[in-house]
């Protein structure tokens, strides 16, 4: 068990990853809150899993059990955790090739870190697809020895916006809880060069995010709000996603942050936990009697 000014994390790792793991996060905190900024934050510290093998993960999560998944966010009247996959053969963020991120612990937890934040410290509703692309844009941050570089892209987002499907803009806006398993994958892979855009390929177009998302608050529909924010059609803001995602990929360099290793204490837990903390993350989920049953045998 490690503790920090944000988070207890929970780990199985040796001690030096798991600090240097935690360190990252409280980096990473201090990144979103210079990017996202608010008066005040959650108090909150959030409890976070990392786990070492299938099973254990399992545990966590039965219904995620022979999926793809590698980690996950949960927030409900029973708490907050996130909960992420780091299998010792799985490649590393930072062993990829340049602008390159592997899909690891650290890219994981800093996407559901996002989804934390964002939930945690708004009173504002965003749109589907600025809420997993802002998650995408910000969790393949790598820090430097200058600070930390945001904008990289991950190997699957990659591979989904080369190979995969582009969905309508219309389903992509509007529809985003009526979608197949591909549509969802085309969805979470088009919500990054969206945010993306926005953020670093034509910065203007935040400010007509700014505006959309008042009128969203105000009633407005998704749709028909579009064009009064931003100026253009949805039509014309999807022919500019297209181009934009034939482009050499950008990054932004953002100096002065860095992991924060200060205050991080370890607290080394007895062996009978082992056999209580994971199956008590689904557990307190409150699932039926019957699953909660199959989780404890």
């Amino acid at each position: 068990r490690l503790e920090s000014a944000n988070f207890v994390m929970y780990s199985s790792a040796s001690e030096e990853s798991r600090r240097e793991e935690l360190a990252a996060l409280e980096g990473f905190h201090a990144l979103i809150t210079r990017i996202m900024p608010r008066k005040s934050l959650s108090p909150a510290k959030l409890p976070t899993y990392v786990t070492r093998t299938n099973p254990d993960f399992d545990l966590t999560a039965p219904y995620y059990r022979n999926s793809m998944v590698m980690g996950y966010y949960s927030a409900g009247i029973e708490g907050t955790v996130a909960v992420s996959k780091s299998l010792r053969y799985q490649p590393r963020q930072r062993d990829m090739p340049r602008n390159v991120r592997a899909d690891d612990a650290r890219v994981i937890l800093f996407h559901e870190y996002t989804h934390h934040y964002v939930l945690s410290n708004n009173r504002t509703g965003y749109p589907a697809w600025y809420i997993e692309g802002i998650a995408e844009f910000l969790s393949t941050a790598e820090f430097t020895t200058t600070g930390v570089e945001v904008g990289k892209f991950t190997q699957g987002r990659a591979y989904s916006l080369m190979r995969g499907s582009w969905l309508e803009i219309e389903k992509f806006l509007d529809r985003p809880d009526q979608m197949s398993g591909e549509e969802v994958g085309a969805f979470y892979a088009q919500s990054w060069p969206a945010t993306h855009y926005m953020m670093l390929g034509r910065p203007e177009r935040a400010k007509g995010f700014d505006r959309y998302v008042r009128l969203l608050q105000e009633g407005g529909n998704v749709l028909t709000s579009f064009e009064p924010a931003f100026g253009i059609t949805p039509g014309q803001f999807d022919e500019e996603l297209r181009e934009y995602k034939r482009k050499p990929i950008e990054f932004g360099p953002i100096p002065g942050i860095f992991p924060v290793e200060a205050g991080i204490q370890t607290t080394r837990l007895a062996a009978a936990y082992d056999n209580l903390l994971l199956p008590m993350v689904y557990l307190r989920r409150l699932p039926t009697a019957e699953k909660a049953k199959d989780t404890v045998r």
